[in-house]
């Protein structure tokens, strides 16, 4: 009985389990570092690791080398060339971060914890996978 009764809590959010409160009139928008994390942090992010990315794809075709000989070949025309294509793996993941973080929290105020993760992957999967 007590198991059934933690099921029932974990797709509610604690507050509105708590005070008895219909879990779609507790709609709630992200607040704004949320957005911001998700719209500017992940992107950068991406953008960030570019170079580490340009030397898998070195190493994917040449399994002989070292990180050195990769990182000196991807920075081979000099520091900026190691974010060369690295632009559009950070617009691509502007709309799955959204999804991961703040879209995330949109759903989870109305629909809980397990309903917020469910609902923020099929989002996600439906931007990336069309």
């Amino acid at each position: 009985n007590s198991w059934r009764k933690a099921v029932a809590v974990l797709g509610k959010p604690i507050a509105d389990h708590q005070a008895g409160v219909s879990t779609m009139d507790s709609l709630t928008l992200p607040e704004t570092p949320v957005i911001l994390a998700g719209g500017l942090g992940g992107p950068a992010v991406m953008f960030t690791v570019t170079p580490m990315r340009n030397g898998l794809t070195l190493g994917a075709t040449n399994a002989k080398a070292s990180a050195k000989v990769l990182y000196g070949q991807v920075f081979a025309g000099g520091i900026r060339s190691g974010w060369i294509g690295g632009v559009y793996p950070a617009i691509a993941a502007c709309p799955q971060f959204l999804c991961l973080g703040p879209a995330y929290h949109l759903y989870a105020s109305f629909s809980g914890m397990i309903g917020g993760i469910t609902l923020a992957s099929i989002t996600e999967s439906a931007i990336v996978y069309g």
